[in-house]
């Protein structure tokens, strides 16, 4: 046909030796400019089928990551949720639970539930660059997932503003959101194989676009 391809940015990964585990990782590494994407209308053959948007489980994510939800002891009501080990817990009247589940499932994937990272954390890096890891992440996740209805964007924008306290973010702080948003949205989505398994008597089932339960 003679068409050419577009530029994108594509992900770029390269594996690397974990000397703890001894086995080999992806890591992200870049978002190069790769010519490969053609449009549909670039293209020749039969016609598309519709579009099938995925859908998407909050409770799939816990279960997919082993992440047990617990009822909410903290004393201070203006917390929306918290994290600790593989449990996470979101206050009752929170203003957007499952935005802070999803929040809090980050903090879990991030690897800041556990002690030793406390101790490494106020060493090397503030609380406000962990937080502004997991809010992006999250973010990333719902507006990948078309579920932006969970959240409030500007608020969203704001947490990680205030965090950041006017410094500069580092590249690993970015690759770490954009990896663990891309964890949460995978968690999250639910295969045609167990979709109706999960549905059994539970309301979370989110579909991109349709508020869940009436939780907006």
């Amino acid at each position: 046909m003679g068409e050419k391809a577009y530029y994108i940015r594509r992900p770029a990964f390269k594996k690397e030796l974990n000397e703890e585990t001894g086995e080999y990782e992806e890591k992200l590494v870049g978002f190069p400019f790769v010519k490969c994407w053609f449009g549909v209308n670039q293209t020749e053959g039969d016609e598309m089928p519709p579009h099938q948007s995925p859908e998407y489980s909050i409770p799939q994510l816990l279960e997919t990551y082993g992440i047990e939800e617990e009822p909410f002891r903290h004393v201070n009501g203006n917390c929306q949720g918290y994290s600790y080990a593989n449990r996470i817990a979101v206050n009752p009247i929170a203003k957007w639970p499952d935005r802070t589940r999803l929040h809090e499932a980050a903090h879990y994937l991030a690897g800041h539930t556990v002690p030793e990272f406390n101790e490494t954390y106020q060493d090397n890096m503030h609380r406000g660059r962990a937080e502004w890891v997991v809010e992006t992440a999250a973010h990333i996740a719902l507006k990948m997932a078309g579920l932006t209805h969970l959240m409030n964007e500007n608020a969203s924008r704001y947490y990680t503003e205030n965090w950041r306290q006017g410094q500069d973010i580092p590249d690993e702080d970015c690759k770490q959101a954009i990896s663990i948003g891309e964890k949460l949205l995978k968690g999250m989505r639910v295969s045609a194989a167990n979709l109706l398994t999960i549905g059994e008597g539970n309301n979370q089932i989110l579909e991109a676009g349709r508020p869940a339960g009436g939780e907006v």
